[in-house]
């Protein structure tokens, strides 16, 4: 199973832009090869409001933790 990776993509291109957005958006990413697949997991950066509500969240909740999956 191949590990996904970030390549350059045209802006007439249909697909490809999926590690872009991650790369672009989080502080790090890392692929994890699964029995069933691939999970792309990473850390975003939080501004202190979001914190907050995530926080008043998580008392309310069992969890608070999110995980993106579904890469091919």
């Amino acid at each position: 199973m191949a590990v996904p990776a970030r390549r350059e993509v045209s802006t007439g291109a249909e697909n490809g832009r999926g590690l872009v957005l991650i790369n672009e958006l989080t502080e790090r990413w890392e692929t994890v090869l699964t029995a069933s697949g691939k999970d792309i997991r990473c850390s975003i950066h939080l501004p202190p409001a979001v914190k907050t509500m995530t926080a008043m969240a998580a008392t309310s909740t069992t969890s608070a933790t999110a995980t993106a999956k579904g890469c091919p």
